[in-house]
């Protein structure tokens, strides 16, 4: 995860000179660690300066030294993410820790202490599939703060003795607990309206997401651009003065979609050039492209960016190189986890582009001729591929199962039916045709 941070490095010296004029081992020392993150769609370059301020915007948040007395103390960084996590989610506006680190000086205590701070935050934004936390959380903060470089003290204070560091953060968001709460009333309407609760596919319930979006929510351009007008970034601005930006769109999608049980990401990166957010959603382990806020632009019923697959056109995404990125959605890791298929929806669940089998009655890779290429096609394959008696009986079609066309089954075919199955895109040739051919 990159991020943008500040950091105030603690030398030998200092440390050195603090105990030598009775500062005891035990007690928690200041090296100036300060540091600051900010939300991946803050467009603003913001000086170094400005974001260590004791107050940044006139929300009345101030930076102090928190007494010791004030953290909590935590069993392990995981704790202290989860603690930090569970602090935003309530809107609270800090979250003290006290954690172990190790004992150590100089530039591996420094190290250490970025390190930690880092691993903190990402375990807060991470997805959990919990509507209210991962990237609901992550594009609706405005900024986590810890310490100020004029505030003496302020920020990660650290006891040699101990190998304990106390880590103050202060946070800041687009939403406050009351208008929280007035979302998940209005999610909880929603959720009925639209049935996301009900024994219904998936497909349908990301349809009436959308739709309902599309058709509801317009785009903000009276504010875009305003950074100091921060509603614009929700998903309660969304729901209740009916207009946002793209985070707005995103945050609600996303929101929505987890209600639903059908899991989601926010996708930040580049559209036409600028900032921009959008989102994927699975859909039979694949994951799809969608922005509701080009959909919403475009004025007309039938959808340009709905469920679109490695083509998505005017969309690049974020490396978490630039200014405010976090996460690098480029990534082989995340590409891997959350995998686009190379084509888009309608025309894998049409059917149409499913090879078959030269006499037209089983689809490449469905051993067993159920009609579908499962992971039970992939049990009996390996089981025949081992020996196991009367599993030839059991494969209804040694043409399906020459899954790589090379005349012969093999450990070859249950390889690629296995990466096929594990969704890697680039295994989609052998059970998908061209529609361009």
């Amino acid at each position: 995860m990159k991020i943008k941070s500040i950091l105030g490095v603690l030398t030998a010296v200092l440390l050195g000179t603090l105990l030598c004029v009775g500062v005891s081992a035990a007690d928690f020392v200041s090296g100036g660690w300060t540091y600051v993150y900010v939300n991946p769609l803050n467009e603003e370059v913001i000086a170094e300066e400005d974001l260590l301020s004791a107050s940044r915007r006139s929300d009345g948040v101030q930076t102090v030294v928190v007494p010791t007395k004030d953290f909590v103390k935590v069993e392990s960084i995981r704790e202290a993410g989860e603690y930090v996590r569970s602090a935003m989610v309530d809107r609270k506006d800090a979250a003290n820790v006290r954690v172990y680190i190790g004992k150590l000086s100089g530039e591996k205590l420094s190290e250490a202490v970025q390190k930690t701070i880092d691993e903190i935050v990402d375990i807060a934004f991470a997805h959990t599939s919990n509507p209210k936390e991962g990237d609901y959380l992550s594009y609706q903060f405005d900024r986590i703060k810890c310490g100020d470089k004029n505030v003496e003290g302020s920020g990660v204070r650290y006891s040699a003795s101990l190998g304990e560091a106390l880590i103050p953060l202060e946070m800041a968001y687009y939403t406050d607990a009351e208008e929280e709460r007035e979302v998940d009333e209005k999610v909880d309407e929603l959720i009925g309206q639209l049935r996301l609760k009900e024994d219904r596919g998936a497909y349908d319930k990301v349809r009436d997401i959308y739709g309902w979006i599309v058709a509801n929510v317009t785009y903000d351009s009276e504010h875009k651009g305003n950074l100091d007008y921060l509603p614009q970034y929700t998903a309660h601005a969304a729901l209740f003065d009916g207009t946002c930006v793209c985070q707005g769109y995103a945050n609600l999608f996303y929101r929505l979609a987890l209600e639903a049980d059908v899991d989601a990401r926010i996708i930040s990166g580049k559209g036409n050039g600028e900032n921009h957010a959008w989102n994927i959603v699975c859909l039979d382990g694949w994951y799809y492209h969608l922005d509701s806020t080009w959909d919403s632009l475009q004025g007309k019923e039938e959808y340009i960016w709905f469920l679109k697959g490695q083509t998505f056109p005017n969309h690049v995404r974020s490396n978490g190189t630039g200014q405010g990125e976090r996460f690098d959605y480029t990534s082989e890791d995340f590409n891997r986890k959350y995998p686009v298929p190379p084509l888009d929806y309608d025309l894998v669940r049409s059917g149409d582009i499913k090879r078959r089998t030269e006499d037209g009655k089983y689809l490449i890779g469905d051993v067993d001729g159920s009609g579908e290429v499962n992971r039970a096609d992939l049990l009996i394959l390996s089981r025949y591929l081992a020996g196991w008696k009367d599993y030839d009986q059991k494969i209804q079609s040694m043409d399906a199962a020459n899954v790589d066309g090379e005349g012969e089954v093999t450990a070859v075919d249950r390889m690629i039916l296995l990466r096929y199955l594990s969704h890697w895109d680039e295994y989609t040739q052998y059970f998908w045709n061209d529609p361009q051919s």
